[in-house]
């Protein structure tokens, strides 16, 4: 982690003043795949959760997350800012998660099979391949891989 000070921000029911930054983390490492911010509002109003961290107070990484079933999350998104890479941000993001939601949980999530960099850290952190939706996303169109971690 970096040597400065960090934390982490849960955000629930809305983005909240976190809002233009989250929008703007999204963009910068999800190009043409982010969310402007009435759909994070919209979507956090219907459950949609998000884990903020911070390097003192500006956000650099964020996981989204909502519950889908009884024992079961997806994980939505997940980013870090190209400068803060390599830190351990997305696993104390990850860790974080599967501490809140407990042992009997699930996690699912979705990524780009051309997403190596995502498959090792996913597979790193004890989630396996459970699957593969053929064409799934588009710009450019290529399969959605399924990962699982019981955790």
């Amino acid at each position: 982690m970096p040597s400065g000070l960090v934390s982490l921000v849960e955000l629930k029911g809305g983005p909240g003043v976190w809002g233009e930054a989250l929008v703007a983390l999204d963009r910068e490492n999800l190009p043409g795949e982010a969310w402007e911010l009435a759909t994070w509002v919209d979507f956090m109003e219907v459950g949609v959760q998000v884990i903020l961290g911070l390097e003192g107070q500006r956000p650099v990484a964020f996981l989204s997350w909502q519950p889908l079933d009884q024992g079961l999350v997806e994980i939505l998104k997940l980013a870090v800012t190209p400068a803060s890479r390599r830190q351990g941000w997305a696993e104390r993001l990850i860790g974080t998660l599967v501490e809140k939601i407990g042992p009997q949980t699930k996690v699912w999530l979705e990524l780009r099979e051309s997403n190596l960099p995502a498959q090792t850290l996913y597979l790193k952190q004890g989630f396996v391949s459970i699957g593969r939706r053929k064409q799934y996303y588009s710009n450019p169109v290529e399969d959605g891989l399924l990962f699982e971690k019981g955790t």
